[in-house]
């Protein structure tokens, strides 16, 4: 199939332009042909180049430009997987029931009602801007939990909580219930392109964690703190920026041949 064949073009001159049009058929019946033998046995590659924003993965920081790749039913940024997660509960696994601290189910009904608030706004057609001032607002009610409310932005805010934890709220990320594997894929794929292209730090693996290009010199001071965090600093470990799944990736990185 591969063996070099003269072209038909090589030859002498046709004869008539019918004989020309009856090869020049031939020739793309065979191109069309051969290029759907290929796409059978070839994954379907989605991609695209960014060079904006920061990425780290797995306790490594990604050099820019940044490709990302729909391979299978995988995203890659840089042959990297970044969804589906890896290692999420690697290093420990989710809290059974009995597990579950009295904080953690106190604040899970405002979780619950952050999204479902997002999600009817998002239904009626408001503006992204008027859903993060509302639901802020929403937050700032929950004075049982919530301390304050700042640093509101078109998309994010800052949550204070009364146990004196931060926390950044975004509404900008689809919801996924009721989504097929492609959709989500495809989901966040746009997400991704869209904070990079925002200037957002985003940080793969065990949950991972995306920050508004704002808080840059916060993230980079979590992560230092974590590359040279004692094994008790990492067990009493708080940030605003990511949890202490990823804090132990940047103090122990995960080898990159892994993850690809």
């Amino acid at each position: 199939m591969n063996k070099r064949r003269k072209s038909p073009f090589e030859e002498d001159r046709f004869a008539d332009q019918r004989a020309k049009t009856r090869v020049v058929v031939l020739i793309a019946a065979l191109v069309i042909g051969s290029s759907a033998a290929m796409s059978e046995e070839l994954p379907v590659v989605s991609r695209d180049t960014i060079a904006t924003g920061l990425v780290f993965a797995y306790g490594h920081e990604l050099e820019p430009p940044y490709v990302l790749e729909i391979v299978d039913s995988t995203l890659r940024v840089n042959g990297v997987q970044v969804y589906p997660d890896l290692g999420q509960y690697d290093k420990e696994p989710p809290p059974s029931g009995e597990e579950i601290s009295e904080w953690t189910k106190r604040t899970a009904p405002i979780y619950r009602g952050f999204w479902d608030l997002v999600s009817r706004l998002k239904e009626e057609g408001r503006p992204i801007s008027e859903i993060t001032a509302e639901v802020a607002d929403y937050l700032r009610r929950q004075e049982e939990m919530v301390d304050s409310v700042t640093d509101v932005r078109a998309t994010t805010f800052l949550v204070h909580w009364k146990d004196g934890s931060e926390e950044v709220f975004t509404t900008h990320i689809p919801r996924r219930e009721k989504q097929t594997e492609e959709e989500q894929l495809q989901n966040e794929l746009r997400r991704w392109q869209r904070s990079l292209r925002q200037g957002w730090i985003i940080v793969a693996g065990s949950g991972g964690s995306f920050s508004p290009p704002w808080m840059r010199d916060e993230v980079a001071a979590a992560i230092a703190r974590a590359r040279a965090a004692t094994p008790e600093e990492l067990k009493n470990w708080t940030s605003r920026v990511f949890g202490r799944p990823i804090a132990e990736q940047f103090r122990h990185p995960w080898s990159l041949e892994e993850t690809r």
